[in-house]
């Protein structure tokens, strides 16, 4: 079959699920290698479910270290990852044994306790965020509906003050503008580089703070907390918090919107969580079958293996299409279909990774998004879109930069 162009924003811009249905039936273990590709090389693209659980749960053969996205083998890369964040390891990229000890520390801090506790100050914030918007005019779901919790969630986590917050925020979005935008854009940083610079040298700042006259917060958390013998330095405090602001952020606020999106289309999917309200925490996991706000990740083989007959040699890239995986007809005959009544305990979708490298803000992820859609449809269950949404011209998140809509009558 004729290869999708998977390094292009395009692609991804219009309905990509025809192309990785047909990559499912013909080619589910599928060489790519688009004209711009390192060295005149390509990659391994996988498209089916089983497959890529496999490659998740076999990290001493498939490395995180050499890459994540899909476009780092690409020459025209866009704005690498030191361009604007600190020189240190990220837990994204470590491979076993280093990986374990890593995880360990962040895990001991970031406890599903923790994260609990913040459910009633969501829920005053969703409150004071959303009884004030205009009902009978467009605003703009992603920044007044979708972006504030997720992003103010990870600021208090941090640890940052209050009044900073929404600073935060803008500096927050704009690390995702230059991190998931597109890689053609060569004047993302030109644009959003003084914000990220800001962020780094906040984050530095109080992370140098918290090592001296620590907190009841993360960064203060990660800054004092041993495991082993096995202390985070400088360095890799802020490239952790970085780390978790990007990740806690840009997927969540992805998840919301577009959600809401799909719902405000199939107005039947809509109704049936109206119409029932507890159906929405089980809801939330066909979201992120449906939605699936990362398109892909990628890893390096360490030798070669054999995928359904293809031979995957040492040093191959190998990109875990997420977004097709979880539409496998194999795992769900329906799945094309968003069913709000799926059953969570049968929806094993691949969005928030699996294996070791499994999402550590998983819990995070399912409150935010849970407080969220219950506060919003409870105030607005008749809301409706009021144009097209801007998406995120991205290879990486299936992200939405805006979508207005009107509120309409409670």
């Amino acid at each position: 079959m004729e290869s999708p162009a998977l390094h292009e924003v395009d692609f991804y811009l219009a309905d990509p699920h025809a192309a990785y249905a047909q990559l499912r039936r013909e080619s589910p273990v599928h060489w790519f290698a688009p004209p711009i590709a390192r060295d005149g090389g390509g990659m391994w693209v996988l498209s089916k479910w089983e497959d890529i659980r496999f490659v998740s749960k076999h990290p001493k053969l498939f490395s995180s270290a050499h890459g994540m996205l899909l476009n780092d083998r690409l020459q025209d890369a866009g704005v690498k990852r030191a361009d604007y964040a600190p020189q240190a390891e990220t837990i994204v990229m470590l491979d076993p044994p280093r990986h374990a000890p890593v995880r360990n520390l962040v895990s001991s801090v970031f406890t599903p306790r923790r994260v609990a506790e913040l459910e009633g100050w969501m829920r005053e914030l969703c409150a004071a965020s959303f009884d004030d918007l205009p009902r009978d005019e467009p605003i703009d779901l992603v920044s007044e509906i979708a972006a504030p919790i997720p992003a103010l969630s990870i600021a208090r986590i941090l640890g940052v003050p209050r009044e900073r917050w929404r600073h935060f925020q803008e500096c927050a979005n704009a690390m995702i503008e230059v991190a998931a935008g597109d890689p053609s854009d060569r004047t993302v940083l030109e644009r959003h580089g003084p914000k990220l610079g800001e962020l780094t040298a906040y984050l530095s700042e109080r992370a140098l703070e918290k090592r001296e006259t620590p907190g009841d917060d993360l960064l203060s958390a990660l800054a004092h907390v041993e495991e082993g013998g096995l202390r985070f330095e400088h360095k890799d405090v802020l490239m952790m918090a970085m780390t978790l602001l990007g990740a806690g952020n840009e997927t969540t606020r992805t998840l919301i919107a577009q959600a809401c999106w799909a719902l405000a289309r199939q107005r039947d999917q809509l109704e049936a969580l109206v119409s029932n309200p507890a159906r929405i925490e089980g809801a939330i996991e066909e979201f992120l079958r449906y939605v699936t706000p990362v398109h892909s990740h990628a890893r390096t083989a360490t030798e070669a293996v054999e995928v359904r007959g293809q031979t995957i040699a040492a040093g191959d890239y190998v990109v875990m299409l997420y977004a097709s995986g979880n539409r496998d007809e194999e795992v769900w005959p329906d799945g094309e279909v968003l069913d709000v009544t799926r059953d969570p305990e049968t929806n094993p979708h691949l969005s928030l990774g699996h294996g070791e490298h499994f999402c550590l803000g998983a819990h995070l992820a399912r409150l935010e998004a849970r407080v969220v859609f219950e506060e919003f449809l409870s105030r607005f269950p008749n809301y409706e879109l009021a144009g097209p949404p801007e998406r995120l011209r991205s290879t990486h998140i299936n992200g939405l930069v805006e979508m207005p809509v009107i509120l309409g009558a409670a």
